[in-house]
């Protein structure tokens, strides 16, 4: 099942009057067109730091770009690092993390998800079957590699869906991509009509920080201890209701060998996980 016009809004005047085709989507109420590449359509604002001429950009697999936003995006046109979702370690830290995040959530009552950020698809492919699931992430590269039958190119903090479209929204590892994370979580809270929760590195892990030094895409990674990334859900109008530290699986880095050791070993590892889990209510 693809994206329907009626479940999409404009992110310019806001107005759900989408007109979708293979070429471009069209809002009826202000006029703009978005391009569409692979009937995946970029519902980018012209105000978005990666609007970078996104119609040039759609016709081409990547873009130089300057500013933060830009480079980041810049970055993941180039991705050379991430496993296929097919991968058995991929398929194995993503199918552990929604194990986990089912003894927290009610997720038998939900039936809508959005996917923030989504990548690949380590997130989206290995969500609960029941689930319908829209993945959206800001680079050309990763999303048309998503598996998920409903995607779209967008900015997160200017989502292209009407308030309250989705049970739950989630990410995975994005907000220390972003500058201001609690405008992504304020954009997220608000097209949910439930849940909102999020993965993000965890700088007391000695290996996360030290990536986060040398790579600076990265960096950002540093500032998130918890009172920060509480801090920017709260501010972002979201309820914390869990927080925890968990996992050991890097999906990228973890040797095969490493990987059934690392697997069978409790999800919640206080102080020392490599991510940080945040579950809240709208």
């Amino acid at each position: 099942m693809t994206l329907s016009e009626d479940s999409l809004r404009c992110p310019v005047c806001h107005a759900q009057k989408m007109v979708m085709s293979t070429a471009d989507a069209r809002c009826d109420g202000c006029g703009q067109v978005y391009p569409s590449r692979g009937g995946i359509a970029a519902l980018i604002p012209p105000t978005s730091p990666l609007f970078a001429d996104v119609r040039t950009a759609a016709s081409r697999p990547a873009v130089a770009f300057s500013t933060d936003a830009e480079r980041q995006r810049d970055y993941w046109e180039s991705d050379d690092v991430h496993r296929p979702v097919t991968h058995p370690i991929v398929e194995g830290f993503s199918r552990q993390r929604w194990r986990h995040v089912a003894g927290l959530l009610p997720l038998s009552e939900i039936k809508t998800a959005l996917d923030v950020g989504a990548g690949s698809g380590f997130s989206t492919a290995y969500a609960p079957e029941h689930l319908e699931v829209t993945a959206t992430d800001g680079s050309w590269g990763m999303i048309e590699r998503n598996p998920c039958p409903r995607r779209v190119l967008a900015d997160a903090s200017a989502l292209p869906f009407p308030d309250k479209s989705f049970d739950l929204v989630y990410c995975w590892e994005l907000l220390h991509h972003v500058p201001e994370p609690w405008r992504v979580l304020k954009e997220m809270a608000r097209v949910s009509r439930r849940f909102v929760y999020f993965f993000e590195p965890n700088p007391l892990n000695a290996a996360q920080a030290a990536f986060a030094v040398a790579d600076v895409e990265h960096r950002w990674v540093l500032r998130f201890r918890r009172r920060y990334t509480v801090g920017q859900a709260e501010r972002a109008g979201i309820h914390v209701r869990h927080y925890e530290r968990c996992g050991l699986i890097f999906p990228n880095r973890t040797p095969e060998l490493l990987f059934p050791l690392l697997h069978a070993m409790p999800f919640s590892i206080p102080k020392i996980g490599i991510s940080q889990l945040v579950i809240g209510e709208v």
